[in-house]
C-alpha cells in the first residue's frame, strides 16, 4: 500500500470510529507509531480536522464529511449487508475488498445516518447458505416474503405483538401442513439458506422460536406491544440445536465424491471405509432427508433408523405401483 492510499484508508478509519490509538493503526497498516503521527500531521496540514486527545488516540471533528453523498439509511444497510455477505463466502482478496468497501460506505455517512444504519443491523440479518445445497428453507414464497417484510419489520421497531397464520410441519405421513394461529413478539429477520426467517418469541410455545416467512399464511399487527429482552441481540444470537434424530446412510464409493461435494446441510460427519462412504446426518424429522436420500437411487442404503428404513421400502413399493400400472396402461 502506497502513502496516497494509506492516508485515504486511515481517514476512512477515523471516520467510522470515535477514537483510533496510533499503536492500533500502526498495527493496523503494518507500520511504526512514529510514521502514524507523520500521517496524521500531513492529513492536519491538508485540512482535515484531527483532534488528538493525548493518551486516547486521534479522532476526526463532527460534521466532516468527505466526500458529501447522500445515502438514505435503508440504502446503506442494503450495500453494508451485502458487504458482509460478499465477505462471509468469498476467498482472499476478495475479503479484504468487502472489508475496504464497506469502511467507505460507512464513512459516507452522517452520525445521525450511521445510529440509524446500526439500529437497522440489529433488526435484520444476513447469513450465507452455509452448503452449496441447503434444503433448510427452499422453495419459500418470495412474492409473500415481501408481502410481510414491511409489516414485520413495523413490528421489530415499535415492539409491537404480531398475530400470525403458521403453517408449521406436517400433522400426518401425507397430509398437509398443520396451521395454528399465533401471538409472537418480533425481534429480527434473518436471511439464511435463500430465504427470510422471523425469530420471535412466541406465546404460545413460551419461547424463542424461528418462522419461515413463506410459511405465514396471515399476518396481523397488534395494539399490543411487549416489553424487549435488553440483553437479546440479533447479531450474537443462535438458535439452540434441535436436529437430535440421527439418520446413517452408506453410499457406494463410486458417488462418493459427489456425495461430498454437495456439502449437504444435514451432513454431521462421514467416514470413508473401503468398499463404501458412511454418512452421519442429523435432522429434526426423518422426511426432511427422504427426497435427497431417494435421488441417489440404488447407490443410496439407509442403515438406520429403522422407521426411516420402512419409509423408503414404502416409497418404492409405491414407485413400483405406479410404474407397473403405467406399463400395463401402455
Amino acid at each position: 500500500m502506497n502513502r496516497t492510499d494509506r492516508l485515504l484508508a486511515m481517514l476512512l478509519e477515523l471516520r467510522s470510529r470515535k477514537l483510533c490509538r496510533a499503536e492500533d493503526l500502526a498495527e493496523q497498516f503494518e507500520i511504526s507509531v512514529r510514521t502514524v503521527y507523520r500521517d496524521m500531521l500531513a492529513l492536519s496540514e491538508a485540512g482535515v480536522p484531527i483532534c488528538a486527545v493525548p493518551g486516547q488516540g486521534y479522532s476526526l471533528m463532527e460534521g466532516y464529511f468527505l466526500p458529501p453523498v447522500s445515502l438514505l439509511p435503508e440504502e446503506a444497510i442494503l450495500l453494508l449487508c451485502g458487504g458482509e455477505l460478499v465477505e462471509s463466502i468469498f476467498y482472499s482478496p476478495w475479503k479484504e475488498h468487502a472489508r475496504t468497501a464497506h469502511r467507505k460506505i460507512e464513512a459516507l455517512l452522517s452520525s445521525s445516518q450511521r445510529a440509524q444504519v446500526d439500529e437497522l443491523r440489529q433488526q435484520v440479518r444476513i447469513l450465507p447458505a452455509p452448503y452449496a445445497e441447503s434444503s433448510a428453507l427452499h422453495g419459500q414464497d418470495i412474492e409473500a416474503d415481501t408481502r410481510l417484510f414491511g409489516m414485520i419489520r413495523e413490528g421489530v421497531q415499535e415492539n409491537r405483538v404480531l398475530q400470525i397464520d403458521y403453517h408449521g410441519k406436517r400433522s400426518g405421513r401425507d397430509g398437509d401442513l398443520s396451521s395454528t394461529r399465533r401471538k409472537i413478539h418480533p425481534y429480527g429477520l434473518i436471511y439464511v439458506g435463500g430465504g427470510w426467517v422471523l425469530v420471535a418469541y412466541c406465546e404460545l410455545r413460551q419461547d424463542m422460536r424461528h418462522f419461515r416467512l413463506g410459511r405465514i399464511g396471515a399476518l396481523l399487527p397488534t395494539e399490543e406491544k411487549f416489553l424487549r429482552d435488553p440483553s437479546f441481540s440479533l447479531t450474537a444470537y443462535k438458535k439452540e440445536n434441535d436436529r437430535t434424530v440421527q439418520v446413517r446412510v452408506c453410499f457406494t464409493l463410486d458417488i462418493a465424491p459427489q456425495v461430498l461435494a454437495s456439502r449437504y446441510f444435514y451432513i454431521d460427519s462421514y467416514v470413508e471405509q473401503a468398499e463404501r462412504l458412511l454418512v452421519t446426518l442429523l435432522v429434526r424429522r426423518e422426511d426432511e432427508v427422504l427426497s435427497w436420500i431417494l435421488g441417489w437411487g440404488h447407490r443410496a442404503k439407509v442403515l438406520e433408523p429403522a422407521s426411516l428404513v420402512q419409509r423408503i421400502e414404502e416409497e418404492i413399493a409405491a414407485l413400483q405401483k405406479v410404474y407397473m400400472t403405467s406399463a400395463l396402461l401402455t
